[in-house]
């Protein structure tokens, strides 16, 4: 019997997709943030990737 294996990355990954637990996960790692602080970017910027990593980009203490 085959088990599936969870995704490890979203299925769009140009876009955050808040309501998904395995997107959340999978970009908190991409961000090294937390969900807070990830959710907190998507509500200033909206989903698009590119724009939460330059609005994190733009964040006091902002990592990597």
């Amino acid at each position: 019997m085959e088990t599936e294996s969870p995704r490890s990355s979203p299925e769009h990954p140009v876009s955050i997709n808040m309501l998904s637990s395995t997107d959340i996960a999978y970009w908190c790692r991409v961000f090294d943030v937390d969900m807070t602080e990830l959710r907190r970017a998507v509500q200033q910027v909206g989903p698009q990737a590119q724009s939460v990593r330059g609005y994190l980009a733009r964040q006091p203490g902002a990592r990597g």
